[in-house]
This record gives structure tokens, sequence and C-alpha cells, in this order.
């Protein structure tokens, strides 16, 4: 399982950046709130092999480098739960 985050403030710009109509309603509230849900989750998560990625200064979206990184992490775990954070 991979569960990728980052701070509400980047989840605000990375929806903005989409411009998806369907993502013209969500609020920072909502953002905070989901973001709360899912790092909880992934807290308690046992069910797979699980690699937490801090995305706020990895984005494997717009940066093909970024996805390399990322996929090499992936192919370089070794164990059940791991975390990747790539330092500005």
């Amino acid at each position: 399982m991979i569960y990728l985050h980052a701070d509400i403030q980047t989840l605000i710009e990375r929806v903005a950046q989409r411009a998806n109509p369907r993502e013209a309603g969500i609020t920072p509230a909502y953002l905070e709130a989901l973001a709360a849900s899912y790092t909880h989750f992934f807290q308690h998560y046992d069910g797979a092999p699980l690699l937490a990625v801090n995305t706020e200064h990895l984005n494997p979206i717009d940066r093909d480098s970024d996805l390399a990184r990322l996929l090499a992490r992936i192919g370089g775990m070794r164990g059940r739960r791991e975390h990747f954070n790539l330092a500005a």
C-alpha cells in the first residue's frame, strides 16, 4: 500500500492547480478533515506492507525524476512499514 500525503497548504495548491470543476467546492476544512482521517487510518493499517510518502517536496505527477525516485523507493522496500521523505 502506498500512502501519499502532504501538508494542507500543498494540498490546496494542488487542487487549485488541477482546476477540476468537480473539486471546486473543496474547502480547506474538508481537506484537513480528510487528511486527518487518512492519517489515522494508515497509522493503524497493517493489512499489507505500507510505504508512507511525504509528497511535500516530491511531485511524481509533474516531475519524471520524482516518479523515478518513487518507483525506485517502492522497489527497494524491505520492511512492512516504511517512510519516504524527500528533503527540500
